[in-house]
């Protein structure tokens, strides 16, 4: 795993951490852990998790 992998692994994590334990809107998360695009954030975080960020916070949030 190289450097690149692995900031994209750690933005990627907080980002999971945010949609499940907060109110924050997917185009605020995306800003906040470091993403220029929403659609390339999308892509990075389906890859990583296998489901959209809504998906995710859909199915595995227990409300924040």
């Amino acid at each position: 795993v190289n450097l690149f992998e692995r900031l994209r692994d750690a933005r990627l994590e907080m980002a999971g951490s945010l949609l499940l334990h907060t109110d924050l809107q997917i185009k605020a998360i995306f800003r906040e852990v470091g993403y220029k695009s929403l659609s390339g954030f999308e892509e990075a975080f389906k890859e990583k998790f296998g489901m959209g960020p809504s998906q995710y916070r859909a199915r595995f949030s227990t409300g924040a």
